[in-house]
């Protein structure tokens, strides 16, 4: 599987949205080919045409949903047709967003807190619930030896009961509560700061002035800084947008089995019970009260609580959910069936026997009969086609001339540029709209049927009609299910009473036949009783509708 991650990883990964995203590249890269493309080249040509060059399975939006986030994912659907996943780790608040978000859907939103899900739920996405890892092997609990050699390192007291809190010094996060800690007697709290997410230089200065130890530098060992500490703080109020739903630093410190005094903040509540060393926090007076519970010593099991949300078994989650969103899609965009092949096998008989069974089984069909058709040209051909019967006889007579007709390029060059032409925009409008609107368009005959008569007209070698075929079809709405009916040329010139001649059947069989090992399409001896034709026709469908 080839997996497109956007993020704004740039190296560094002491910020929320990009430690999920690293993790998430190595999880995925030890199965899949995973392409990392950072936000901050996204004006580049070079982002686009990666992205592009890689042809992803899977486009997934790291940083979370707004405006952008829509805009961007859908652009990389268009370009590269792979299926787009967004993490959703807030609310979009912009009314444009939302409203971008009705057009813009993307296959798969993974969301974090229960008001997040309904949200998103409510605006028509598929959800699912995802929640952050946490590398339990890296993040473990220390021995009290441990901890002693760590605090000499750092200059601190080893006696002290230390507090920490892990992330950006910014407003919002609720910062100022944590000198709360230092009015407890022998106690000191210690706030590592992101060096990605500028911290606000009057509030570390506040912090500063109150007591609190504030380290603001890159700290690559980060969880040094949890084994070192007796418990963790985190006092972020609910709603705020300054942290992840689920807070990595959270479930780091519990995976160090650190006691958790923390509000109820995004998903916290939907992942963690209270009790085994977690504490609920609600307002500064409880902040008292929890700190000085952990400060008891009460039996601590925190670790427990997250060890099944380590990277390996979220990265097999997010697998399986890449996995089904393909599928899914496959079905739900593979919902063009054509059948194409020699005239007089049945095509339309069993197209409309197949939309009548979908129907009947409440599915949304249509049959459309796709049969090219000059529009912009009809008169132009009817004047030239009129005049070749006129002066050339029968059928053989009439193709020979009309074959002459082409041999001079600007007229050859003109008659298959209007044929493409006027059969792209027929078929956006009998195909590509009722696909739109999610119906199963079951196609009596499609673009196949005209290039075998394009190429039977001009000549074509079958590496020139391959070559046409592979260009156009990027154009055109791909069938899910492709049928080719085959019929022996004296047994369909026998059925079809307006069939010009043996010939004209002959020149297109072969035609028929390659075509349809190039596109993997089933073909189907026409020879077979329309009953058996149907029952051969639903058992293939089924793979891409459930019947």
């Amino acid at each position: 599987m080839r997996v497109c991650l956007v993020s704004n990883y740039t190296g560094r990964s002491d910020e929320g949205m990009r430690k999920v995203a690293f993790h998430m590249e190595e999880g995925l890269s030890q199965r899949h080919q995973v392409l990392h493309l950072s936000l901050s080249r996204v004006l580049s040509p070079s982002f686009w045409k990666e992205a592009r060059d890689f042809k992803p399975h899977i486009i997934h939006y790291v940083p979370g949903s707004s405006l952008w986030s829509f805009a961007i994912t859908r652009a990389l659907a268009w370009l590269t047709g792979g299926r787009t996943v967004l993490s959703a780790h807030f609310i979009p608040r912009s009314f444009l967003s939302r409203c971008l978000l009705l057009f813009f859907k993307p296959d798969l939103v993974l969301v974090q807190s229960e008001e997040t899900e309904a949200h998103f739920s409510h605006l028509g996405c598929v959800i699912k619930f995802f929640p952050n890892g946490v590398d339990t092997q890296r993040f473990s609990p220390a021995t009290e030896e441990e901890k002693a050699c760590l605090r000499r390192r750092f200059g601190l007291e080893e006696k002290k009961f230390y507090f920490v809190h892990v992330g950006p010094i910014v407003k919002g996060r609720g910062l100022e509560a944590l000198a709360e800690v230092l009015d407890m007697k022998n106690s000191d709290i210690i706030v590592v700061g992101s060096v990605t997410i500028p911290a606000n230089p009057r509030l570390m200065k506040k912090l500063e002035q109150r007591g609190c130890i504030v380290w603001h530098s890159y700290i690559e060992n980060i969880e040094e800084a949890y084994r070192l500490a007796d418990g963790y703080v985190f006092p972020t109020p609910p709603g705020s947008r300054h942290a992840v739903e689920l807070p990595l630093s959270v479930l780091e410190a519990m995976a160090c089995n650190l006691p958790i005094v923390a509000t109820k903040f995004g998903a916290l509540p939907r992942l963690v019970e209270e009790g085994d060393g977690f504490f609920w926090l609600n307002g500064r007076a409880s902040l008292q009260r929890q700190v000085a519970a952990v400060k008891e010593g009460t039996g601590v099991k925190t670790r427990e609580k997250v060890s099944s949300y380590s990277w390996g078994n979220v990265i097999s989650q997010l697998e399986q959910f890449y996995i089904d969103t393909i599928q899914k899609s496959q079905r739900k965009r593979s919902t063009l069936i054509c059948l194409s092949g020699m005239d007089g096998a049945g095509k339309t008989t069993q197209a409309q026997a197949l939309t009548h069974a979908l129907l009947e089984r409440g599915i949304p069909a249509r049959y459309v009969w796709n049969r090219f058709q000059p529009w912009l040209v009809a008169i132009p051909w009817a004047i030239v086609r009129a005049a070749l019967l006129r002066r050339k006889r029968g059928y053989i007579g009439y193709s020979q001339a009309k074959r002459g007709l082409l041999t001079r390029p600007f007229l050859a060059r003109l008659f298959l540029y209007s044929l493409l032409l006027d059969c792209w925009l027929q078929t956006q409008i009998k195909v590509r709209l009722p696909l739109l609107r999610k119906k199963i368009v079951v196609c009596d005959r499609y673009f196949f049927d005209s290039l075998v008569d394009v190429a039977v007209d001009m000549g074509y070698s079958w590496p020139q009609t391959r070559a046409l075929l592979r260009s156009f079809l990027k154009f055109l709405p791909r069938p899910g299910v492709t049928f080719v009916l085959d019929l022996p040329e004296a047994e369909a010139f026998s059925r079809k009473q307006d069939t010009p001649s043996v010939e004209y059947l002959m020149e297109r069989r072969q035609l028929f036949l390659k075509l349809g090992e190039e596109i993997g399409a089933t073909v189907l001896d026409g020879r077979n009783r329309p009953a058996e034709l149907r029952s051969a026709i639903l058992a293939r469908v089924e793979d891409f509708v459930k019947i």
